[in-house]
C-alpha cells in the first residue's frame, strides 16, 4: 500500500440532492483532494470517482513506521 496525502489537513463534505449523494474531501486551503459519487444501479451501489479538479497524488517516499514520518516529502 502506498501512503498518499500524508500529513495533510482535510475536511469532508457530504451533499444530498434528492436521491443523489456526493462526497468531497478538500484541503484546509479549500483545494479539491478526493471525490466520490455513489450510484445505485441494478446490481446495487457502484462508486463513481469524478476526476474534476483533483490535486496530484501526494506520495511519501518513506516507509510507514509506528513513529510516523517526520519529513514533509511533498515540499
Amino acid at each position: 500500500m502506498v501512503l498518499a496525502a500524508t500529513d495533510m489537513r482535510l475536511f469532508q463534505m457530504l451533499r444530498i440532492d434528492g436521491r443523489r449523494l456526493r462526497y468531497r474531501a478538500r484541503t484546509a486551503m479549500g483545494g479539491p483532494c478526493d471525490a466520490i459519487d455513489p450510484v445505485r444501479d441494478g446490481a446495487g451501489r457502484q462508486p463513481r470517482e469524478p476526476e474534476d479538479g483533483r490535486i496530484p497524488l501526494r506520495v511519501c517516499r518513506h516507509p510507514a513506521s509506528p513513529e510516523g514520518c517526520n519529513e514533509r516529502c511533498w515540499e
